[in-house]
């Protein structure tokens, strides 16, 4: 019997069906895209709402804590990254190739949409002098902004470029360092080492140093490839149940507890990682709730939602205020959730069928290699 559109789609959903699969990591890309959903849709609805004290309250928690999903991305990419260096030992080239296919096609259709945006729309974000804008596209296009101390034209274009620049860093060390025939214990401490550098570094020059931004938000790719190492270790006996309180309870209380922006860098970081490590052991509850279908699924897709869902949702509140006018009454943000969610999703889930899955997700790898999902 032939498949039907909804067994066809199932099929274009599941990434991977190997034995290096692991269900509970797509859940977690998949809790990431939500949570940075919910801060760009807080940040919206404080500009256009007049909300409530509780709501005031709720959505300046969303807006807050939203940020952790890019966190969480970090760590599974230096995970995942990490993991496959150490294990098949590709060549530069090659490597980058591959990271290149998987970034750059979703990437330049959302860029192009942006990009339009702003020259129809006469944002101010694109320079009117050919030459001035030409440099500022090429920077975008080779994913400068975040690294370096610019906009860029994709708002969440940032993080990709601390994926790219992670990518060119490992890519490099890891074979050309032989780091796959290291002693366990020699590996850690270089891992240990790189995220004392990126403290050291941000304490020192909070500001950045020249042109380059301080770099703290890399110290989550750190936790992802110390992780890996924990993990494959003889010592890795983290209770899930233990991993999932400790950093659940980290999450809640880091904030309270300090405002130094490095201090807090590091407990969020070990908070997520703790998380990590709960749904990375099979059996427990995290595990089993991080591998419902619909958040797998979400997680799948979770590099083409995460490039276009902000574009959706500025998109939804700025036509509304076009029709209504601004300052709109609180209940209206909440109405607007669950359309905007699905508008997203939608839109999101067509860049994913169109442009992700057949460009950047084709089958690559020899059978028995691990599967890397979703990774950016």
């Amino acid at each position: 019997m032939a498949a039907g559109p909804i067994d066809r789609l199932r099929a274009r959903l599941e990434l991977d069906s190997g034995p290096a699969r692991m269900r509970p990591m797509e859940g977690l890309r998949g809790v990431a895209v939500i949570l940075v959903f919910a801060q760009h849709f807080a940040v919206q609805a404080q500009l256009f709402a007049a909300l409530d004290p509780v709501s005031a309250e709720l959505f300046a928690v969303a807006r807050t804590f939203g940020n952790l999903g890019v966190e969480l991305f970090f760590i599974l990419s230096g995970y995942l990254i990490y993991g496959t260096l150490l294990r098949w030992n590709p060549g530069f080239l090659p490597f980058m190739a591959r990271r290149v296919e998987r970034l750059y096609p979703a990437f330049l259709c959302v860029f192009a949409l942006a990009l339009a945006s702003h020259i129809a729309l006469r944002t101010g974000e694109i320079p009117s002098a050919p030459a001035d804008a030409a440099r500022l596209i090429l920077a975008n296009l080779l994913f400068l902004p975040g690294v370096i101390d610019m906009a860029p034209i994709l708002q969440v274009a940032w993080t990709l470029s601390w994926e790219m620049a992670f990518y060119l860093l490992l890519g490099l060390a890891v074979p050309g360092l032989r780091m796959a025939r290291w002693p366990r214990a020699a590996r850690i401490a270089a891992i240990l080492a790189g995220a004392a550098a990126v403290t050291a570094a941000s304490l020192a020059a909070p500001g950045g140093i020249g042109p380059f931004v301080a770099p703290l938000v890399s110290l989550p790719f750190f936790a992802g490839m110390l992780l890996l190492e924990l993990r494959q270790s003889a010592r890795w006996a983290v209770p899930g149940g233990i991993a999932l309180a400790a950093g659940a309870s980290a999450l809640l209380f880091a904030r309270y507890l300090t405002a130094q922006p490095v201090a807090l860098e590091w407990m969020e970081t070990l908070a997520l990682s703790l998380l990590c490590a709960a749904a990375f052991q099979d059996g427990n509850i995290v595990a089993r709730l991080l591998s419902a279908t619909g958040l797998r699924w979400l997680g799948n897709m979770s590099y083409s939602y995460y490039l276009l869902h902000g574009i959706v949702v500025i998109a939804a509140f700025r036509g509304l205020a076009w029709l209504i006018g601004t300052d709109w009454p609180g209940w209206l943000a909440w109405a607007l959730l669950p359309p905007v969610f699905a508008a997203s999703l939608a839109a999101s889930l067509a860049l994913f069928l169109a442009v992700e899955r057949p460009l950047s997700l084709k089958p690559r790898r020899p059978a028995h290699a691990p599967a890397e999902g979703a990774a950016r």
